[in-house]
């Protein structure tokens, strides 16, 4: 048995199904017909309840909301990691991946190649930040 709160809590229904059960078992809660059961589910609790004389006839699917945006901060470090925006030796790279470039220059002893990559890196990061810049803070 299905059974659906007939109240939204945080914009939702709660859905909720135990196979060992023949009645309603929670207060607030209505039963969903066997024919409704899928549709509950595919809602995620997203819906409206249509009951008549007690009993629920139909469910109507809302959309979910909208999740927020990132902070400023997770949209750069997915800029970072994902976003091919430096040359290097013939091909486009990410920061991420030039940092290990970096590190390996570095750990060669050759400053002078190390230098022109966190250039590189410096440069691209500086263009991802004016895209996600933090938000200002209120004084």
């Amino acid at each position: 048995m299905t059974i659906i709160s007939l109240i939204k809590t945080n914009g939702t229904h709660s859905i909720q199904s135990q196979s060992h059960r023949d009645a309603v078992w929670l207060e607030g809660y209505i039963e969903v017909p066997d024919a409704l059961t899928a549709k509950a589910f595919a809602t995620a609790g997203y819906c409206d309840l249509v009951i008549e004389n007690g009993v629920l006839t139909d469910i109507v699917p809302l959309p979910p909301p909208e999740a927020p945006p990132l902070p400023p901060a997770e949209q750069r470090r997915i800029a970072y990691e994902t976003e091919r925006m430096i040359e290097w030796e013939g091909a486009m790279r990410t920061v991420t991946e030039m940092g290990a470039v970096w590190t390996y220059y570095m750990a060669e002893g050759n400053p002078i190649k190390a230098d022109e990559v966190q250039q590189l890196i410096m440069s691209a990061k500086f263009a991802i930040r004016e895209r996600f810049p933090d938000d200002p803070i209120d004084n």
